[in-house]
């Protein structure tokens, strides 16, 4: 028995150095191929590695107590999501999918992106099976699954500053780390099925579906990384129930923290994003001290112009900066109110009057200190 454990660990070793291979010959050497040239490549590849892996690991069947309500579960949550991403779409805007009807391009962006995501969950599971027992095969492999979708993605990517590469490590990266260590950890503990229920639709409805919705980079990072967390706390919730007393009270803890976790990681998406009445905004200058300064947020409810008053803090867009100054008078001419305003540390008002058109809403909360990670994010990038 001692003996085909190794000789399994060396067949696997030997599997996902031939993985790694492929990874330097198809995005070194064949760089300058086709992207879906690239991808039926690639997919040629893991296939000959599967069936290898499959002859010499054998392939258990899907036998898990958990796997029918697991996978139920997955489809809930997928449900939900689209729900909510849809309902978002109708404030924020759909986008047209890939294929836009056009059957002709079901060849170039479905069916290869589907046969790799096949091939590749078939090769995790049987690398995932019970003929090892040890975790940092999986997890050796659902690393290089993470860094082949990188660089699927940053083939297609158009990366011309710091920016955009900050961009792309939050609505590209991070999302593709968070799905796939949820499908190594659906692998190793479940099995198959569910992790394929979580996978295909998330991969292949931007293909299958006429419009998607236009979430923004912010809101699409956000909801593609907290669906992998709110289905893991699940598969966490249901294997605790199966564990000892001392395992089931570590991880009963862990979703206590993390469910307040979540629930203001939503709160501050929604606030941030600014999708609904209020949002939620960093500080940049000492001008309203000492009310608020710099690295100060403010909450402000968007509210017609005519609902603001002398005295209150108007937040408006001036030239693409958004300025939240306090109202010192209000004039009406030709039906247009315009407002002049004086930030409170400031000597004079401000030499221009902001139309009623620029008028965003008024400033209702302040929070302390919490905007200095968004500035200092945007002073690196807009350094020069």
């Amino acid at each position: 028995m001692l003996a085909r454990i190794k000789r399994n660990e060396k067949v696997v070793l030997w599997l996902c150095l031939a993985f790694s291979f492929c990874l330097l010959v198809f995005f070194g050497l064949g760089w300058r191929l086709d992207h879906t040239l690239r991808q039926y490549l690639i997919t040629f590849a893991l296939t000959i590695i599967l069936i290898v892996a499959w002859k010499s690991l054998g392939f258990h069947k899907d036998r898990h107590f958990l796997r029918g309500s697991i996978s139920r579960s997955i489809v809930v949550i997928l449900i939900s999501y689209a729900l909510v991403t849809y309902a978002l779409g109708i404030f924020l805007g759909f986008n047209r999918g890939y294929l836009s009807n056009n059957l002709q391009k079901l060849f170039v962006g479905l069916v290869p992106t589907l046969l790799m995501t096949v091939v590749i969950e078939l090769a995790r599971y049987v690398v995932a099976g019970p003929n090892l027992h040890k975790r940092a095969y999986v997890v050796f492999f659902t690393t290089l699954t993470t860094l082949l979708y990188i660089l699927i993605e940053l083939n297609v990517a158009r990366l011309g500053g710091a920016e955009q590469i900050f961009i792309f490590l939050c609505a590209t990266v991070m999302p593709i780390i968070a799905r796939e260590a949820l499908c190594g950890l659906l692998s190793y503990k479940i099995g198959l099925l569910p992790t394929l229920i979580f996978k295909i639709p998330l991969i292949i409805y931007p293909y299958i579906l006429p419009i998607v919705p236009d979430l923004g980079d912010y809101i699409h990072a956000v909801a593609n990384i907290i669906l992998p967390f709110v289905i893991y706390l699940v598969v966490q919730h249901s294997l605790q129930l199966y564990d000892d007393d001392k395992k089931r009270l570590r991880r009963l803890n862990f979703g206590i923290l993390s469910a307040p976790i979540l629930i203001l990681a939503i709160i501050l998406t929604v606030l941030v994003s600014g999708i609904f009445h209020y949002q939620l905004i960093a500080v940049g200058s000492d001008s309203m001290l000492p009310v608020y300064g710099r690295g100060d947020t403010v909450l402000f409810e968007k509210v017609n112009a005519s609902d603001i008053h002398k005295d209150d803090i108007l937040v408006f867009n001036k030239d693409g900066v958004i300025i939240t100054h306090r109202v010192v008078s209000i004039d009406k001419r030709n039906n247009v109110m315009y407002f002049t305003t004086r930030g409170d540390n400031n000597d004079e008002a401000d030499a221009f009057e902001t139309p009623d058109s620029q008028v965003l809403g008024r400033v209702v909360m302040v929070g302390k200190y919490i905007g200095f990670p968004t500035l200092w994010i945007n002073e690196i990038f807009n350094r020069n």
